[in-house]
């Protein structure tokens, strides 16, 4: 574009002006004067967007990251949840077990929205995390069955949920055919330690 633009003008102006043209973030001023001519011609957008942009919310998704996505048409955690991983791969130069988490982050967000915050620290920061907690509350040992209780109990506090709620929830996400497919791939990236095997 900056090429095009410096033809039609005389040295020294046109290497200014290209390169000018190749420091703007065109993104930005594409949609800065998009609104602004809407706004003058009194058009609606016809690409409202009714949910306000949520990517942000996820730990590692900075403003490059989220730009690379929105170029995959990436726009919203829920079409980071259910978008093909394997593709994502192929289409960026991001790294597999970061894609990996990225969707395992944006399928619980999917589920608890910003209450996703109060999870973390607990150590649940994906759905896979989430899942978990269901082998343990199945666990015939019952101090290991004890704790996930206890554990679930703390969560549905944190989350303002009925534990019974709690428990549907994690059955929900761990019978989610996404997550199911998630969790084979990120065993798979992430082979056992020779140490867990004894």
């Amino acid at each position: 574009l900056g090429a095009l633009f410096a033809a039609t003008t005389k040295e020294p102006i046109d290497l200014m002006l290209a390169f000018g043209m190749g420091a703007l973030p065109i993104r930005e001023l594409m949609g800065f004067l998009s609104i602004k001519a809407r706004n003058s011609l009194q058009i609606g957008d016809s690409k409202t967007q009714i949910e306000p942009p949520n990517l942000h919310k996820l730990q590692g998704l900075d403003r490059m990251t989220i730009d690379r996505l929105d170029d995959e048409g990436i726009t919203s955690v829920q079409h980071l949840a259910y978008f093909d991983p394997i593709k994502l791969l192929f289409r960026t130069n991001f790294e597999w077990k970061i894609i990996l988490d990225f969707v395992d982050q944006a399928i619980l967000y999917s589920y608890v929205g910003d209450k996703i915050d109060l999870l973390r620290p607990i150590g649940i920061r994906g759905a896979i995390e989430m899942c978990d907690l269901s082998y343990y509350l199945n666990e015939q040992e019952k101090i290991s069955k004890g704790r996930a209780k206890n554990l679930l109990d703390t969560i549905a506090k944190k989350l303002g949920e009925d534990s019974l709620c709690l428990e549907n929830l994690i059955k929900t996400i761990f019978d989610d055919l996404h997550v199911v497919f998630l969790r084979i791939l990120w065993k798979e990236a992430n082979p056992k330690d020779p140490e867990d095997s004894k």
